[in-house]
């Protein structure tokens, strides 16, 4: 696990103090489906595999974490460090990415495996040698899938063929027609205790954040999510039933019908 896998010398973080998450407490009006016990993190012989974890190793877990972000960010600059040494930084694209996010007692919860915005939304940072622009950040939704497009893009190579598209325009300051969206899919965590089978479709966007949990030996729909970022970015209220969402849930519905085409 990422809170641990890093050397003890690490210690520049050791020291200091970190706020815990103010959400720390469950969503209301949440499925079942959407929250864990933090598993992962039970996993280890000093977290305590029913109790709730206390501030005192909650604040311990937070600073191992930003410790192994430390980490990792010292090897980063190894790697551009010989880059530069060898001469290579000027015709190679570097991309720092994360394969998930990571729960650090948001919502009661620890590790990832949901489909919630916490686990779901990545770092992201490209740097192209051949593009003259000042490093900026952008609020636009891409994914993942996009990386293999966009890189070949940026590197002149046809376009490939995949699902993916092409965000280089964001990176030369052009305009970029994107859908807005990024989706994900997760299974319930509780499948393995005997629940039916149930798979979590998610679709998030800068203004919402909506999952579909689609029962997938009946194909039915068990249970549904909103989120209204405008007014609640750390997604503590599922509002799917609430009447005057019906149209946006109704209108996210359907994207999740295209994408389990």
């Amino acid at each position: 696990m990422c809170l641990l896998a890093c050397p003890l010398r690490t210690g520049r973080n050791q020291n200091k103090t970190y706020l815990l998450s103010p959400d720390s407490a469950k969503a209301l009006n949440v499925p079942k489906f959407s929250i864990h016990n933090s598993v992962e993190l039970r996993g280890y012989t000093d977290i305590p595999k029913l109790d709730p974890i206390n501030k005192e190793l909650s604040a311990k877990l937070v600073r191992g974490y930003y410790t192994s972000v430390s980490y990792t960010d010292k090897q980063v600059g190894k790697v551009l460090a010989e880059l530069h040494r060898l001469k290579l930084d000027k015709n190679t694209v570097v991309v720092l990415l994360s394969d998930h996010g990571f729960h650090l007692g948001e919502h009661g919860m620890w590790g990832k495996t949901t489909n919630s915005k916490t686990d779901t939304r990545v770092p992201l940072m490209i740097s192209d040698p051949s593009l003259r622009y000042q490093p900026k950040a952008s609020d636009t939704v891409v994914q993942l899938i996009d990386l293999y497009a966009t890189l070949s893009d940026l590197c002149g190579l046809p376009k490939p063929e995949t699902d993916g598209n092409s965000f280089a325009a964001i990176l030369k300051a052009k305009a970029y027609r994107g859908s807005g969206m990024a989706f994900s899919q997760f299974p319930d965590d509780m499948q393995f205790k005997g629940y039916p089978k149930t798979m979590g479709y998610a679709v998030h966007t800068n203004a919402f954040g909506y999952t579909e949990w689609i029962d997938l030996k009946a194909d039915t729909i068990v249970a549904r999510e909103l989120y209204d970022y405008k007014t609640d970015p750390a997604e503590n209220i599922n509002v799917a039933e609430t009447p005057k969402y019906k149209k946006i849930r109704q209108a996210f519905n359907r994207q999740v019908k295209l994408y389990r085409k």
